[in-house]
């Protein structure tokens, strides 16, 4: 009575209590307006003032325009109404979850009725002016920033990860002072920064900025990202800078929802710029000593309808991507001799074109048990016979696929059941997979499926191959392998796994694989 003296028509106050919670939820009615206030303590006086305060306070943020609107269509709602003081400037605290469902006999109304008659949580109202239903929800920022320190063995070394990633950045908000906390955020820009090192042996470090809502309309993507890498023939015992591979790298990317064929397509594209600088180098690479430069466009086309991304229970990914370089071969002159070039000549200006493609199915068995299966295959191609395959951008495949201290641009491709790269072949003691395939099913069970860590078990078979010519390319010819596993996710580090596979047959060495085990960590096989 104390704000509607007149025109109240009915006020509605539950009380529940328990685990030492007192809340209370009082919802008030007066001529099609309806007022809400819930309060949660460990009181119950304290909870119903609490709800009484609500209550007052949604009158007061919408007082004028309650008036103004009500003076425009003639209601007398206006006149039960009482001068309440200027409007406190208080911010409503969201309710945690949804506890219970009510029921309501709604009428239509015009966005700015709905939002006036909203306290916490969400409303679903029918909008009178276009015939359709409106979702009304109170949208709360909080941080989502992560800091990432990850580690793992590969390639016999143990490369250390630092990271920040801050994922609500505002970039237009850089010059405001005030904003910086520790920095601008409220845009859901992400803005990430990332350190890897096992010492002087190799040292990665990039940039990467991406603005999902480029246009502000649609959900197009833009990103761009500077990276820096080197790697150097140091050992624990022998250190040196005279040897050494660096790779200066440039991108930017752009992506889009599509709406046809269905709306689970993405379709991507991207610009690399490529510096690679080697000195001394004649570690598993083709040349030693030289710059090449890569300008590369890239395309992928992804379609993703599965239900969850720690475990997805059904549903599908599939991927196509294909990336290519100017033809630089089929400007020059058809009678060049590449086989009399240095190899800095050669290999100044790369040229490639390259095809993957992925799929993984998602199958729910009996209740959490899932069915995983996956398939995928790449291509790297050249244009011209004589010059031959690119010496960047091939496959390396074999062991857990962590990327470790790898600059060469190839794909790192796991197989478990054997040692890292086991099973890429070489040719002249350099790495040379221009093509592979692997195959793989995986049955996983959960342990605990919960928001704050996920847990769950996995068997798995595995087959795949790689190959140094498209023409010896055979899909059934792999290698084979079995295993068990656990994954691990955790918020504040993100996915951990181990791994014990036994491979069956012998790798490009001769050496059978055996029994392996595979550990990572923030990487998925």
């Amino acid at each position: 009575q104390k704000f509607l003296e007149g025109g109240s028509r009915g006020a509605q106050v539950s009380r529940t209590s328990g685990r030492g919670i007192d809340s209370v939820d009082s919802t008030i009615q007066v001529d099609g307006l309806l007022l809400r206030g819930e309060e949660h303590t460990g009181d119950m006086y304290a909870s119903i003032d609490g709800a009484i305060d609500n209550i007052e306070r949604q009158i007061r943020k919408y007082k004028t325009r309650i008036n103004r609107r009500l003076r425009q269509e003639g209601n007398k709602l206006v006149e039960s109404m009482v001068a309440v003081g200027p409007a406190a400037n208080v911010v409503e605290a969201p309710e945690p979850k949804v506890v219970k469902t009510k029921r309501f006999a709604m009428k239509p109304m015009s966005v700015e009725e709905a939002i006036m008659q909203m306290g916490s949580g969400f409303n679903v109202v029918p909008n009178q002016v276009n015939n359709t239903v409106d979702i009304i929800y109170n949208v709360t920022e909080k941080p989502d920033s992560q800091f990432e320190i990850a580690g793992g063995w590969g390639g016999n070394t143990f490369v250390g990860t630092v990271g920040i990633s801050f994922n609500n950045f505002s970039i237009k908000r850089l010059f405001d002072k005030q904003a910086w906390r520790p920095v601008p955020l409220g845009d859901g820009q992400t803005l990430s920064l990332r350190f890897q090192t096992n010492g002087t042996y190799y040292m990665a470090l990039s940039v990467n900025f991406v603005e999902p809502w480029l246009t502000g309309k649609k959900p197009t993507s833009f990103s761009t990202s500077i990276y820096y890498t080197r790697q150097t023939a140091s050992t624990y015992y022998y250190l040196t800078n005279d040897q050494f591979m660096e790779v200066y790298g440039l991108g930017i990317g752009l992506g889009t929802r599509l709406k046809w064929p269905d709306n689970y397509f993405v379709f991507y594209n991207q610009l690399d710029i490529k510096r690679y600088n080697l000195q001394d180098w004649g570690y598993y690479f083709m040349f030693t000593d030289g710059q090449s430069n890569i300008i590369d466009y890239s395309i992928t086309l992804q379609r993703n309808s599965t239900d969850q991304i720690i475990y997805p229970r059904q549903g599908s990914d599939l991927k196509f991507g294909l990336q290519v370089t100017p033809p630089y071969s089929l400007f020059r002159d058809k009678n060049t001799d590449y086989a009399s070039m240095t190899d800095p000549q050669r290999y100044r200006w790369i040229e490639y074109h390259k095809w993957t493609f992925d799929a993984n199915l998602y199958t729910r068995l009996i209740g959490d048990l899932v069915l995983m299966t996956r398939a995928n295959f790449g291509y790297l191609g050249y244009y011209s016979h004589k010059l031959g395959y690119s010496p960047f951008e091939g496959f390396m495949l074999g062991g857990d696929g962590m990327s470790g201290y790898n600059t060469y641009g190839a794909d790192i491709i796991s197989q478990r059941g054997y040692s890292n790269y086991s099973l890429t072949p070489t040719i002249n003691d350099a790495y040379a997979g221009r093509v592979y395939t692997r195959y793989t099913v995986e049955l996983r069970y959960p342990v605990i499926l919960q928001p704050q860590s996920t847990i769950y078990a996995l068997l798995f078979l595995e087959g795949g191959n790689c190959w140094s010519d498209i023409r010896d390319f055979n899909p059934f010819s792999i290698k084979r392998a079995a295993g068990v596993g656990v994954r691990v996710f955790l918020p504040m580090v993100g996915l951990l796994g181990i791994d014990w596979g036994y491979g069956f047959d012998t790798d490009f060495s001769g050496k059978k694989g055996g029994s392996n085990f595979h550990f990572m960590i923030g990487q998925q096989f």
